[in-house]
């Protein structure tokens, strides 16, 4: 998304959607001609990769950044899905830095999960004198 002018407010939201490490294709990268004035917004994070810890996803780019995603200042932290992300600011960036942290299992993943346990617990029940086991289950995206 190109603009020329960028202005958030406190009443503004700031939808950041992250699926992979390219720009513009896999994760949402403004650029601002002008100037971006960042106003107290709420920054909205979703993500469905599981990036490498030091990855860095610059979200926005302007001629001139000023102010701060509401609550986060620069160098803050937030968390979302279970991976911990590190906001930065310069005069013509915002970043979000991967510091931490594994992709929660969400959707079909947690269904499986359940799905699982639910298995165990039957098979507990059917046969109490037999089941003696461990599963470790190792999730890949």
């Amino acid at each position: 998304m190109t603009f020329g002018s960028l202005t958030l407010n406190s009443g503004s939201t700031y939808t950041q959607e992250i699926s992979g490490t390219t720009p513009c294709t896999q994760y949402d990268q403004a650029t601002v001609t002008g100037a971006a004035v960042l106003g107290n917004a709420t920054l909205a994070t979703t993500l469905s990769t599981n990036p490498a810890d030091g990855t860095v996803f610059t979200i926005l780019t302007a001629a001139s950044v000023s102010g701060t995603f509401n609550g986060l200042p620069d160098g803050a932290t937030v968390n979302v899905n279970g991976v911990t992300l590190r906001i930065n600011y310069t005069a013509t960036s915002v970043t979000l830095t991967k510091v931490g942290g594994n992709l929660a299992p969400t959707g079909s993943s947690t269904a499986i999960y359940g799905l699982l346990g639910l298995c165990m617990v039957l098979l507990s029940l059917l046969h109490s004198d037999v089941i003696d086991l461990t599963i470790t289950l190792i999730s890949r995206r």
